[in-house]
């Protein structure tokens, strides 16, 4: 047994602080993929919490409710160690699920959407102006090789990713899309240009498409 640490930042201090109840808790802690991760889930608040022991860093966790488009808790809430890998059992559904790399949708075959967003960029509170945004990415990664489908260009050929850009750190627009490149285009640039200007930046990136960026 070693001295109790805490890993919780101030941020998620009051995250957690302004949930109406968080009696309902539940922690769970599982290795995969070289990192171990802890998951704290509040039915109640309908959030999921993610420390990343090996980075250091929190993230969200959620599963996206197709009626109404809002991210809710992520499902997987209880884990055991099984048959060489960790199997999870589903909060509200009677399913046992398990984690597999090179995946890109969840149980339910809905894609998972894979979201990093900045820090507010300001300078001396006075308008600030974007004129480029370039993302170093894993360009020309897709393993989507087939360009149709029914006439229609199949998904994660020609992968995107989505940029979003807040203002005022409250509120979202959806800005434009940029490539990440077919398979084979390493040398595809994701790039994003005249955003704007304004006295607050945030930059939401998010994509959804199956390939690992």
């Amino acid at each position: 047994a070693g001295t109790p640490k805490k890993i919780s930042t101030p941020g998620i201090d009051r995250r957690i602080a302004a949930m109406s109840d968080t009696e309902d808790a539940i922690g769970i802690a599982y290795n995969f993929a070289g990192h171990t991760f802890f998951v704290i889930s509040f039915p109640v608040a309908d959030k999921s919490l993610c420390y990343d022991y090996t980075t250091g860093y929190w993230h969200d966790r959620a599963d996206l409710d197709l009626r109404t488009g809002r991210d809710t808790m992520w499902s997987p809430c209880f884990c055991a160690a099984a048959w060489g890998t960790e199997i999870f059992g589903a909060y509200t559904q009677k399913k046992l699920i398990c984690n597999e790399l090179g995946k890109y949708d969840d149980y339910r075959g809905v894609n998972i959407r894979r979201m990093r967003r900045s820090p507010v960029y300001l300078a001396d509170y006075s308008p600030i102006r974007i004129d480029e945004l370039k993302v170093v990415a894993n360009s020309g990664s897709t393993a989507i090789l087939q360009p149709t489908t029914d006439g229609h260009e199949t998904e994660g050929y020609n992968p995107t990713m989505m940029l979003a850009v807040s203002y005022d750190g409250t509120k979202y627009q959806a800005v434009d899309v940029a490539r990440l490149g077919k398979a084979g285009h390493y040398s595809a640039e994701c790039r994003y240009q005249n955003l704007g200007a304004g006295r607050y930046f945030v930059l939401e990136l998010s994509i959804t498409d199956k390939v690992c960026v």
